[in-house]
């Protein structure tokens, strides 16, 4: 039944897009496909006692007892989500997928197994040298979305090369995580046990609340509502698991991460109002590198301010492409220095450009009025989830203003629905 799902929704994708771009759905079909020969069920690894007469091989091998206690907790994650969080009961992040795990060799023509990689994928987005709306891809089922996903850091990389010489800013970043909107059973990545228990939980949260509500077309929307989703989840899960300590290093998070997306936004209205402007091209190519050389100057001032800063303690997440790209720190670096792994520092290390503000208001634009939603819901969330529900269904212009307009929005629709 997997496999005609598979085979169904591949054959109208292909039908629908036409040759132009069957190289390009070609390798999401292989590296989706590579995904699901590695992926088992978590229960079924928990309990790998071995079978009389079988030899264990690369793909039964038992988990050290490590992996064994995080995936536990996983499940544990899991569970809260459907019986806490009202988010949907089925497989997803109930199997586990290893990356590290050696397949049978393939074709050449194929996409490199997925063995090795730091991510799962990695997404390319790109804007006008003056502006900031992101271009956008079209796709059966997902609708319109300012970005374009590759299993293959190459091809992610050529065609980020390519746009490039069409005169784009880009960005390739990796992602850690992504949500078949319940096509498949998405699993949880080897790669992700590498992160903290709290920072899989807020993934599992996120990726759970697109198949609970996911508004093809509108990527602001949808990222808005999963990660109104994800705080409040967090809030719940760490706050009944009475580790203050954790909750605490989870709102100082979330804090920092507040600060520091306050801070891209304000450059990012600062170059919206330049590119508005009528400068010519060579002046405003000049006034836009000297904004994002003050905005770097800015966020070293702004990480000054954190005390203890270290992206292990569960900081660093990275505003945009999905939020997953957390990476460790050195407490001895100089704080002055903006180093490659350093959490938020990361962010620095690659070429500043519009393609990299482009992806901040997706994630953040609407929360504080998902945020409002779910107040006067009086922190029901089946009563929020009814409410984001009947925001999804009102014509795009309406719903737009209501949401990044003042919180008439939320008076209107708790008391009409």
């Amino acid at each position: 039944m997997r496999f005609l799902r598979i085979f169904l929704l591949l054959t109208a994708t292909l039908l629908a897009t036409g040759c132009a771009n069957l190289g390009y759905y070609s390798q999401a079909i292989t590296g989706q496909l590579d995904i699901l020969g590695r992926t088992r069920t978590i229960t079924e690894l928990l309990d790998d006692s071995p079978v009389a007469g079988i030899e264990p091989d690369a793909a039964t091998r038992p988990l050290a007892p490590t992996v064994k206690a995080r995936l536990a907790t996983v499940l544990r994650v899991r569970d809260f989500a459907t019986q806490a969080l009202a988010l949907p009961d089925n497989d997803s992040y109930r199997v586990y997928a290893d990356l590290d795990r050696q397949l049978p060799a393939r074709s050449t023509d194929a996409i490199p197994s997925v063995v090795d990689r730091a991510q799962v994928a990695w997404n390319v987005v790109a804007t006008p040298e003056f502006s900031l709306t992101p271009k956008e891809w079209c796709f059966p089922v997902a609708g319109c979305v300012p970005y374009r996903g590759y299993f293959s850091h190459k091809r992610a990389r050529q065609f980020a090369s390519e746009l490039r010489h069409d005169h784009l800013d880009v960005r390739v970043a990796g992602v850690a995580a992504y949500s078949t909107l319940g096509w498949f059973r998405d699993p949880v990545f080897s790669t992700q046990l590498r992160r903290s228990d709290a920072d899989i939980a807020a993934l599992i949260f996120h990726e759970l609340a697109h198949q609970k509500l996911y508004l093809p077309g509108d990527a602001t929307f949808n990222e808005s509502f999963a990660t109104t989703v994800e705080i409040e989840g967090m809030r719940r899960w760490l706050a009944q698991g009475n580790d203050k300590a954790a909750l605490e290093n989870y709102l100082l998070d979330r804090t920092r991460q507040s600060g520091f997306v306050d801070l891209l936004l304000k450059y990012r209205a600062r170059l919206e109002a330049l590119f508005a402007s009528p400068l010519p091209e060579e002046q405003m190519r000049a006034e836009k590198a000297r904004h994002y050389n003050a905005l770097r100057a800015e966020y070293v001032d702004l990480r000054n301010q954190w005390s203890g800063y270290d992206a292990r303690d569960g900081g660093g997440t990275s505003p945009g492409m999905g939020e997953v790209d957390r990476v460790g720190s050195e407490r001895s670096r100089p704080r002055r220095e903006l180093a490659v792994d350093d959490g938020y520092d990361s962010w620095f290390t690659q070429d500043l450009n519009n393609a990299n503000l482009a992806s901040v208001g997706l994630y953040h634009a609407y929360v504080p009025a998902f945020q409002a939603l779910l107040a006067g819901a009086h922190g029901d969330l089946p009563t929020f989830y009814r409410l984001a529900h009947a925001l999804s269904r009102l014509p795009t212009a309406e719903r737009t203003a209501q949401l990044a307009g003042d919180d008439g929005v939320q008076t209107r629709l708790i008391t009409t629905n």
